[in-house]
């Protein structure tokens, strides 16, 4: 499994930050290739809970969760089936405190990919394209929980609050 580790500091406070996370249905307010993301299974939040997340480009991805400490502001998820090369793919956020108006939110993906697949290159240019979805993410959800801006395909805010700019 390869393992990517990044983090963003958000100047907003860690319990908006962690409600945006934890709102599992709601990860098209913030994520930049997600369309929209209904949840499958009845449960909003909470281990256990699914969505389908549509994205821009048409693909579908299923998601639950695996882990969930409100406590530690921490979310663990897990792609159902993704699509080879890869076999197996998480993802984990973590939102701590950074005085009482930001916080830092670490991200940990890991995957797998279908072994001898994939050339040295590819496997490289595919670390790549994972690292920059994670900071797109990251930003997108820096952005929303900033402004409350809606993020749209390709990071571009959908739409403001009321009275806000973006």
């Amino acid at each position: 499994m390869t393992k990517l580790t990044l983090s963003r500091t958000i100047q907003a406070p860690a319990d908006r930050v962690w409600d945006i996370l934890a709102d599992f249905g709601g990860v098209h307010n913030f994520h930049p290739m997600v369309d929209t993301s209904p949840i499958t299974n009845g449960q909003d939040t909470g281990l256990g809970a699914e969505r389908c997340c549509e994205l821009y480009n048409g693909t579908k991805v299923n998601e639950v969760i695996t882990s969930f400490d409100p406590g530690r502001r921490n979310i663990g998820i897990t792609v159902n089936q993704p699509d080879p090369p890869i076999t197996a793919m998480t993802g984990e956020f973590t939102v701590t405190p950074l005085g009482d108006s930001g916080c830092e939110v670490l991200a940990i993906m890991e995957y797998g990919l279908i072994d001898g697949a994939l050339g040295k290159e590819q496997i490289d240019g595919l670390r790549g394209m994972m690292e920059g979805a994670v900071e797109s993410v990251l930003k997108g959800l820096d952005d929303h929980a900033v402004t409350g801006a809606i993020i749209g395909n390709g990071g571009m805010h959908q739409s403001s609050p009321a009275g806000a700019t973006a």
